[in-house]
Parts: C-alpha cells; structure tokens; sequence
C-alpha cells in the first residue's frame, strides 16, 4: 500500500526556511504609535518594525551616478572613474562622501535614498 500523502505545506529546503519569530511586547498605547506609524508610512506592523530595528545603520561611501541616476555604494573611497552596478556602464562619479544605509542597500551595492549622516537620524531624506 502507498504511504498516504502529509498535510499541510511541504518543508521549504534548507536555507529557505522563514526566519524565526521573536516574541516582544508592547504597551497598548506602543501599539497603536507603531499601528499609525506602519499605516501612514504604507508598510504592514512586522515591516515597519523591522526597518525601524534594522535601519540605516551601515556605513559605506558613496557617490552618484551621472544624472543623479544612482547613488553608488562602496566599501572603500571610491575612484572618480567606476563601474555603475545601477546602469552597467563605467561613469565618472560625483558627490563622493560618507554616510549610512541598510544592508540591503549595502549588499546591492546601491543607495534607494542619500545616504545618512548619522545611523540614528529619525527621517530619511530625499534623493537630491
């Protein structure tokens, strides 16, 4: 007799698997700061929470593409001459400085918004 199938959704594979949750409790008057907050700014609760714990808070220089097209990431001070992972091509850099992002912005190599001056700052500015 064939073994019956197992309810439910199959394992993900290994490395795929969702994150583990971390229990943290708030005050009623927390969650309806966070609530509004999340829903003004158009994120879910988790989402919101998790940019505000995760932030900007990695420090990288950076410089903008031609254009202001792309603001580029790097590890070290870059040359005035690069290659742009945003548009492929080798550009010639501007706005050179140093400031903080998220490390997904960090990983992709580019900036969504000018970086910060400092990884506390309460808003995020504007792309110049």
């Amino acid at each position: 007799m064939p073994k019956a199938k197992k309810v439910g959704r199959p394992k993900l594979p290994k490395g795929e698997a969702k994150g583990r949750i971390v229990p943290v409790r708030f005050t009623g008057a927390d969650i309806k700061a966070i609530e509004a907050r999340a829903k003004s700014d158009g994120k879910t609760v988790s989402e919101w929470i998790r940019r505000a714990i995760m932030g900007r808070n990695v420090k990288r220089w950076y410089a903008y593409c031609p254009g202001d097209l792309h603001i580029i990431l790097f590890d070290n001070h870059p040359l005035e001459q690069c290659q742009c992972p945003g548009c492929g091509s080798i550009v010639k850099v501007h706005g050179i400085g140093e400031g903080y992002v998220s490390k997904d912005e960090a990983d992709k190599g580019l900036a969504y918004n000018k970086p910060l001056d400092e990884p506390n700052m309460a808003t995020l500015p504007t792309r110049l």
